[in-house]
């Protein structure tokens, strides 16, 4: 059964060769190993007795992908054959995923092979495993010697369950990678039901094109001649001095052996296990220190003085010699011609990303250079991203014919701009179908390609920098004296300008500030002094045009200029009341008045104006008001200076009173808005137009939004009287002021 480590992220698989003594077990791993690691990447393991003639067991590890994070490990196990190893075959056989029965073809081996497929379900019962639902392959080996049973007539001694089968050659390969393959694909398809959270669909299709390129590539010949697996005998004496070759001392004991053989078979096998991880770690490690290795040498290069003709060969030797290869390339793009040149090739006459055309002219190369990414892709497993124009089947069987079996370009940049590419590629017949480049590999080679890139561009700049080196060096000779010179000069006046102007600026920010607070003073004088007038000037054209129809019209207009002539006396106290800062005490007086006629009195002095302006005029005021607190002449300016600010700035639309009680406060205040549909204030400036001489320009031909004065008056007397007055507005939209007056409460 599959063992999922959640802690390590890994989950493990198992196959073991089963199968009578000689049978071939060992020889299909042999030849499996030689095929999928030509490199020695992986070792094959054999755990043997003391002798070195009976087998324990063998282990070959293998890795299949990721799965959701996860490592996906197989190990493949073989048995040994000789009756008295039984229990060594039950404990091989335990928590296993699938099962490979190797059995002998020749003739006169009937009974043999029924024997170990007898014991096989014996075994699988006793491990509690099912021999009717196992993954199972039966492989017929040895099908090249005289005097044996055909496929089918073994098949009809042995494969009563109808599994597939195939006959084989161990010796040679024939059969052993198709009987790997069909094994591998039981068993992930049995996994994935059984761990439906863990899709195997790809880790599948990868294991079929990959098995099947191998094949395709022997073949073809594509691959160098298909290994022959070696006599077992000679695998034997080869392995006694190997480091993954593990002796078991035989226990002599009878009575113990039985007890004392299946630990030492579990025992066994986490050692081989434990130096499977070992021997990976010794690989990436290895990797890791190839990798150290170069980035040394490509810094030391860098920073020490280098022949720039010289660099970027070394570097591109270099990489090489990392990634453990002798083919690759460095092209470089001629603006002039839209073709590639080749800077550096190594394996081959003609770099074949070049010379393999992808759609019209442009070939294979020219577009991964367009593309501006890292790009890499395996012609086994189409493990890469689409290309357009070339589906990743046809692209796979264009480099077999070549012999590749992987490659990876990334694009070379010099000032932000991509001049070239380097490519590095893995022969069939140079690297395990399992272990072609991937993404790792390319995100190392992209770092690499940048320090390349870098290395071209020093190149570049020192062939620039010896071009204009001697020019250089005559004309800083003619002009260093003089330039020293006009440097003294020049030093010499800009310390007395610097010090010319420190003394300007002394002397002109007072002056400037003095200056604009004298304008600011005169506009709010002058704006403040010209509203009463203004409505004595209004006043007098309406009574010029409309005449005087009654005494009452009559003293009504003689009221309007008695009130704007206090008015205007108000406005003067004002501007004497900013020379000393603050209004005095004095001249607050306390008393008690109604709110009506505060308001009465603001419509009377103000409704004709509103009309002939040609503004609508609301009203929302109860028809019972209480009295307020404070002084009459003061809260009167304040709301007159609210009125004329309102209809100041508000060319149409309406001008609205209302007041109410504070809802939060109940009876204890009045409040009275005064709301337009003006041209509004900006957000940034809402909060300064209590502030004394603020102004902001307006939106119809004023220069004032707010009075400079007024509004910060107001404030003063308001909050004189514990009262308080806020403002909302929204530029373009209108503004509402409100003013928040204390009531008199009676009895207190």
């Amino acid at each position: 059964m599959a063992q999922i480590s959640h802690a390590e992220k890994e989950i493990k698989l198992k196959i073991v060769y089963y199968g009578p003594a000689l049978s071939g077990k060992t020889t299909n791993l042999i030849y499996i190993h030689q095929v999928l690691f030509p490199n020695q990447a992986v070792k094959l393991f054999s755990i043997n007795t003391g002798d070195d003639r009976t087998l324990f067991f063998d282990l070959l590890p293998l890795e299949l992908g990721r799965v959701n994070g996860y490592d996906l490990k197989l190990q493949l196990f073989t048995v040994p054959g000789q009756v008295r190893y039984n229990q060594t075959r039950r404990a091989v056989l335990s928590k296993t995923d699938g099962v490979v029965f190797v059995a002998d073809s020749q003739k006169g081996f009937e009974d043999s092979n029924l024997e170990s497929y007898t014991n096989l379900k014996e075994n699988l019962a006793l491990n509690h495993l099912s021999y009717a639902s196992i993954p199972l392959v039966i492989q017929y080996n040895k099908q090249d010697l005289d005097g044996i049973h055909s496929v089918e007539a073994l098949d009809r001694q042995l494969n009563d369950r109808r599994v597939p089968s195939f006959g084989a050659i161990a010796i040679t390969g024939v059969g052993v990678l198709q009987t790997l393959k069909q094994s591998i694909l039981q068993v992930l398809g049995q996994f994935s039901r059984t761990f439906p959270e863990f899709p195997v669909s790809e880790i599948e299709d990868r294991i079929d094109r990959s098995f099947e390129a191998v094949l395709d590539a022997y073949q073809q010949g594509s691959r160098a001649a298909a290994p022959v697996a070696e006599p077992e005998t000679a695998f034997r004496e080869k392995l006694q001095a190997s480091a993954h070759n593990i002796k078991v001392r035989e226990s002599r004991d009878e009575i113990s052996q039985a007890e004392l053989l299946e630990k030492a078979v579990e025992t066994n096998i986490e050692m081989a296990e434990l130096y499977n991880a070992l021997n990976t770690t010794k690989n990436q490690l290895e990797q890791k220190s190839r990798e150290l290795t170069i980035l040394t040498q490509v810094t030391q290069a860098l920073v020490e003085p280098f022949d720039p003709e010289q660099l970027p060969r070394m570097l591109f030797k270099s990489v090489l010699m990392t990634f453990q290869t002798s083919y690759g390339s460095i092209l470089r793009l001629d603006p002039g011609s839209g073709r590639f040149r080749e800077l550096f090739i190594s394996g081959f006459s003609k770099d074949p990303l070049d010379s393999l055309a992808l759609s019209g002219s442009d070939s294979l190369a020219r577009h991964l250079f367009e593309q501006q990414k890292p790009y890499f892709f395996n012609a086994f497993s189409f493990d890469a991203d689409a290309l357009p124009g070339m589906p990743p089947a046809e692209l796979a069987e264009q480099l077999k014919k070549r012999h590749i079996m992987a490659f990876m370009s990334v694009p070379l940049r010099a000032a932000d701009a991509q001049f070239g590419l380097v490519t590095l590629y893995q022969l069939i017949n140079e690297a395990s179908v399992l272990k072609a480049y991937g993404a790792d590999e390319l995100r190392f080679l992209n770092r690499l390609g940048a320090v390349i890139s870098l290395a071209f561009e020093r190149m570049e700049q020192v062939k620039r920098l010896h071009a204009v080196d001697s020019q250089a060096d005559t004309l800083i000779a003619e002009r260093t004296a003089a330039l020293e010179q006009q440097a003294h000069t020049l030093s010499a006046q800009n310390a007395d300008y610097q010090n010319r102007l420190h003394k300007l600026e002394t002397l002109l920010v007072p002056l400037v500030r003095m200056d604009q607070e004298r304008y600011q003073r005169v506009q709010a004088f002058r704006t403040d002094i010209s509203k009463p007038l203004s409505s004595v000037l209004t006043a007098g054209k309406i009574l010029e045009k409309f005449g005087v129809t009654s005494k009452d019209n009559l003293d009504k207009f003689l009221e309007v200029l008695r009130e704007e002539s206090a008015r205007l006396n108000q406005v003067l106290a004002g501007f004497e009341a900013v020379t000393t800062r603050y209004f005095r005490p004095a001249d607050f007086v306390e008393g008690s008045f109604p709110l009506s006629e505060l308001l009465a009195r603001v419509r009377e002095l103000y409704l004709p104006v509103i009309k002939m302006k040609r503004l609508e005029f609301r009203e929302d005021i109860p028809d019972e008001l209480p009295n307020v607190l404070g002084d009459r002449h003061k809260l009167q300016y304040v709301l007159n200076q609210l009125v004329e600010n309102a209809l100041q700035f508000t060319a149409s639309g309406y001008l609205e009173i209302r007041a109410q009680f504070n809802p939060v406060l109940n009876d204890r205040f009045m409040v009275v808005s005064v709301a337009d549909t003006g041209s509004g204030i900006s957000r940034e400036n809402l909060p300064r137009i209590f502030d004394r001489f603020f102004r902001e320009a307006g939106d119809f031909g004023t220069q004032q939004v707010n009075f400079g004065l007024g509004l910060a008056f107001s404030k003063e007397i308001i909050e004189h009287y514990s009262g308080r007055i806020w403002a909302k507005s929204e530029e373009g939209l209108g503004t509402t002021v409100y003013v928040e007056l204390p009531v008199h409460q009676r009895g207190r």
